[in-house]
């Protein structure tokens, strides 16, 4: 009989999928090949996809299990949340990243087989927990704080009493709307020095210069909302 033996199994229409390999935080290997679903039950394995912040290393493995020229199988990858461009298709199957800020991820594998196909995208998401004092809770305890630090702020300075107190007072609280003004730039700073520490520092050194002068002005500007909050109530009493 005649066999006849097709060996360009890529004329179908079925297309392969690239696979991630292997995942690791920091030294921690979290999933390394293995099944992602109970063949028996025909449910999903839970690949650990939630991290600490300062769990913020993670390096992938990849393969395209496609077999008609192993050899000239290439993959691309993208970290959605880190970046939105896949990198340059290459038989490079490993990468890392480092100091990821707190948020969501995922992680996208795509391959390209001898023949020039792209193969079906392979996916993980994972979450970065942001530590606590970046917390939700702590930013509405942290803002409440400072609304009885303001309220306390203006009374003292209305009855001219405690200056001292009433200027420490003052100070706190803009110390912390200094903090969260850094919170917000330090992703955009990071991305604008490439991550090198001393530019980093040194846009902290400028904040620092601007303490004393935005404080002096403050200070100025919470006697003014004192004295008309005072007025006010004053103009009120008498007419009662």
């Amino acid at each position: 009989g005649l066999v006849l033996i097709n060996d360009l199994p890529h004329m179908s229409n079925n297309k392969s999928k690239a696979y991630i390999t292997e995942i690791k935080n920091g030294e921690e290997v979290i999933f390394n090949n293995g099944l992602t679903k109970d063949l028996l039950n025909n449910s999903t394995f839970i690949i650990k996809n939630q991290f600490r912040h300062d769990q913020n290393k993670l390096s992938f493995s990849m393969a395209l299990p496609d077999f008609y020229d192993e050899s000239k199988n290439k993959v691309r990858f993208r970290l959605l949340g880190f970046e939105n461009n896949f990198s340059k298709f290459s038989q490079n199957h490993h990468t890392s990243y480092t100091n990821l800020f707190p948020g969501k991820y995922k992680f996208q594998v795509q391959g390209l087989n001898a023949l020039g196909e792209e193969s079906l995208l392979d996916s993980y998401d994972f979450i970065i927990k942001p530590p606590w004092w970046r917390s939700t809770t702590f930013y509405i305890c942290e803002f409440l704080f400072i609304s009885i630090f303001l309220v306390i702020t203006l009374l003292l300075k209305y009855a001219r009493k405690s200056t001292a107190l009433s200027t420490a007072f003052s100070f706190m609280i803009i110390l912390a709307v200094f903090e969260y003004i850094d919170i917000f730039l330090e992703p955009y700073l990071l991305f604008l020095t490439g991550g090198v520490p001393v530019l980093g520092i040194a846009s902290k050194v400028i904040l620092g210069l601007l303490l004393m002068p935005v404080e002096r002005y403050m200070d100025k500007i919470f006697d003014k909302i004192a004295t008309l909050f005072g007025n006010l109530f004053q103009t009120k009493a008498n007419k009662n």
